[in-house]
């Protein structure tokens, strides 16, 4: 029998007020899955979960994740296949009650072997305003699209829009693990009234626009835009563009926005671990509070380079705010050759 590509494109899911228990080997909710081994995409994908009035005051709970479209951990390195332009929306339009996700968010993960990408998707978690009672819990992580260690491919051009809700983990637009010439470019990231706050500062907990984490990864990062509003933040960073270990990358044109709230931890609109060039990036800082913690010392940056690239043409602009660290429009962190500069306001 001739294997061929199989696809699981334009399907929609709704639940609404149900309890999703999930399968023993941690399936939960997705609006295309495909664990085709010769190849196949998982585009297009819509998924809506709702709590209204109508299910009452308990808590409702999606006891894995959510996805818009997914592909496995499937596959050769010759096989195709994408996870794009999906859409994930999470409402919870009651006063009391919680609605709690037990994994995951996102709109496209490919965890598959060989060549595909993560782009164009959208994630919309949107209940209303009701002060500290955060009624949409995330367990883990919340993601645009994921291109996984055994892919390479794109994540770009992928939305995260959160308001009044608690994230344990990380929020990014874009997140690149793949080798090979990749990208996570263009990916915007909306924070309103969202919580990822513990005591301490936590290992592993960031937000950023567009992320490349492999290091025989090579391709950009560039134009990504994260803007935190009357938000709390505990951890590692908050960074437009970011990659660790990639080799070559382009990280420029990157935007951060914190206005109110309060940030435990690392500003920065770009951040080289590779010693790639981070330039033209910036910050923009208005009425927050950008605190120290653990080894991050509430640094506000412009770019940082931490291996020997150029740090160059970046802006910082502070108004009305408290910063416990340093501020920098370029810096770079272990010197082994580059150049920094930059402009403050």
């Amino acid at each position: 029998m001739l294997s061929r590509n199989s696809d699981t494109n334009d399907n929609q899911v709704l639940i609404k007020n149900t309890n999703i228990q999930g399968s023993p080997t941690g399936l939960g909710v997705t609006g295309g899955y495909n664990i085709s081994i010769a190849g196949g995409s998982a585009d297009g994908n819509i998924v809506d979960v709702i709590a209204d009035s109508e299910y009452g005051e308990a808590n409702l709970v999606i006891n894995k994740f959510v996805s818009g479209g997914l592909i496995g951990s499937v596959g050769t390195a010759d096989r195709v296949g994408n996870t794009n332009n999906n859409q994930v929306t999470l409402t919870n339009t009651r006063g009391n009650g919680k609605l709690e996700i037990n994994g995951y968010v996102a709109g496209g993960a490919n965890f598959a072997t060989g060549i595909g990408d993560a782009s164009g998707n959208k994630v919309f978690i949107n209940p209303p305003q009701t002060g500290e009672n955060y009624l949409i819990d995330i367990k883990e992580y919340v993601l645009g699209g994921l291109v996984g260690t055994a892919g390479t491919g794109k994540t770009n051009k992928n939305l995260v829009s959160i308001q009044n809700s608690h994230v344990t983990q990380y929020i990014t637009g874009g997140y690149n693990q793949g080798a090979g010439q990749v990208s996570a470019s263009e990916n915007e990231v909306y924070l309103k009234d969202v919580s990822l706050y513990d005591s301490g500062v936590v290992h592993g907990r960031f937000v950023v626009g567009g992320l490349l984490s492999n290091s025989e990864g090579t391709g950009d990062a560039y134009k990504n835009k994260v803007v935190l509003e009357k938000s709390k933040f505990t951890g590692e960073y908050i960074a437009g563009g970011l990659d660790w270990y990639g080799k070559n990358v382009t990280l420029t044109h990157n935007t951060v926005s914190v206005t109110g709230g309060s940030v435990v931890g690392r500003v920065a609109g770009a951040r080289s671990f590779s010693g790639s060039d981070a330039n033209f990036n910036s910050v923009y800082v208005q009425g927050a509070e950008i605190k120290a913690g653990g080894e991050y010392k509430g640094h506000v940056l412009g770019a940082a380079n931490q291996s020997g690239g150029n740090a160059l043409n970046n802006y910082v602009q502070v108004r009305d705010s408290k910063v416990e660290g340093y501020v920098a429009g370029g810096f770079i962190e272990h010197f082994e050759g580059g150049f920094y500069s930059g402009v403050l306001s």
